[in-house]
């Protein structure tokens, strides 16, 4: 009887055990769906759903929901219902690899969609190449993701070309003559500074302007800007082009007018989102972005998916919405044209898109599977409303 007693009492122990080891180990499968069947269309998102850049996973999601609700709407795949499976890659490239095999491995994705960062879609993009299946890049802007592989698509316009524009702007349109740049200590950064420096050199010749200063640092390792900001108010230039996250640019705002520091500032699209406004108040007025969209354009397009934005995901739409929206249709609409079920054909179907006259405009995509479209500067002002720059 002892013997059994403790046979009971270590089985008991080890069920216990296991299920606290299957309740804390993290998951990269998607959430269950409610009333599945086997007939359902699935589409695979990855974004960031948990950890610091979890609020544009958020945006990414509703985006693609919206997309999602719209082909269910109006009949679904030839009569099947479409499921959007989210996979957090928790903006990690190695957990960002795991899920790419984990889509890769099931016959049920055509295609995938999604992520965040450029590193991210780099640590995807050879093993979606290997497999040969469509990976469709809504936001992320290294040149490199589309053209060193074959099976990836990138909606977002390459570094390549956006950054030289935003330097352009910033003199020809802004009136930048002594400029500086801020930007965080990675691949985006390095992106950001090396093309903007470029442009700038070529301005320079006829005198346009002139690039005071360039400064990085590391993501998530400063709280205390004033370094920063004395080292800029040393370099004095009238106009700090910057790409940084929304909560260290709430941070420079306050701690530059604490100091006395109020040059133009002119920043990257990521920052037109309700986190950043209401993070930054008034500090933030007069600032600008540059942007392909922003929320308070008045097209009919844009107001209306700034409305489903709301009503899905309870927030404005943004870049990040409004690209993973827009990615969403483009795929779904090859699925329902005679691609579903067949990643070659989606792959094909997605190759012959040219232009895609979107809700929200038109994106031109090239023969090397990249997006060209307009770049505008916005202005928030007083009453937090972003304002089209004439240019």
């Amino acid at each position: 009887m002892k013997k059994l007693n403790c046979m009971i009492i270590t089985l008991g122990m080890l069920f216990v055990l296991a299920a606290c080891a299957n309740q804390s180990a993290p998951s990269a499968s998607p959430a269950d769906s409610s009333g599945e069947t086997q007939n359902d269309y699935h589409l695979a998102l990855i974004a960031p759903m948990t950890g610091n850049e979890a609020q544009y996973g958020e945006m990414q999601k509703t985006g693609a929901q919206i997309a999602v609700d719209e082909i269910n709407e109006a009949g679904g795949i030839n009569g099947r219902k479409v499921v959007l499976d989210v996979f957090d890659d928790q903006n990690n490239t190695t957990q960002a690899a795991t899920v790419a095999q984990m889509i890769i491995d099931d016959q049920k994705y055509d295609a995938a969609i999604g992520t965040y960062s450029s590193s991210n879609a780099l640590a995807m993009a050879p093993l979606f190449d290997e497999a040969k299946t469509p990976f469709f890049c809504s936001v992320s802007s290294d040149g490199r993701i589309a053209t060193e592989y074959t099976y990836t698509f990138q909606q977002n316009i390459a570094a390549n070309y956006v950054w030289p524009i935003m330097a352009d702007n910033a003199v020809k349109v802004l009136g930048g003559r002594k400029v500086a740049l801020v930007a965080l200590n990675n691949d985006a950064g390095e992106f950001f500074t090396t093309y903007a420096s470029e442009e700038f050199d070529e301005l320079s010749k006829d005198n346009s302007c002139e690039l005071v200063a360039s400064i990085t640092y590391n993501e998530g390792e400063v709280s205390d800007f004033t370094p920063i900001i004395a080292q800029l108010k040393d370099a004095n230039p009238d106009l700090v082009m910057i790409n940084v996250q929304y909560q260290d640019m709430a941070a420079i705002l306050r701690q530059a007018d604490q100091l006395g520091f109020k040059p133009t500032w002119y920043c990257v699209e990521s920052l037109i989102n309700d986190a950043f406004i209401e993070l930054a108040g008034d500090y933030a007025v007069g600032l600008y972005c540059h942007c392909t969209y922003y929320i308070d354009n008045p097209d009919e397009g844009c107001v209306w998916l700034n409305q489903r934005c709301n009503e899905v995901g309870n927030m404005n739409a943004n870049l990040f919405s409004r690209m993973s929206y827009e990615g969403t249709m483009q795929i779904l609409t090859c699925a329902k044209n005679g691609a579903a079920g067949d990643r070659q054909k989606m792959y094909g179907a997605l190759c012959s898109l040219g232009t895609w006259e979107g809700k929200t405009g038109s994106f031109e995509w090239t023969d090397a599977r990249q997006c060209i479209c307009s770049v505008n500067i916005v202005q928030l002002d007083s009453n937090k409303t972003w304002q089209l720059v004439p240019q």
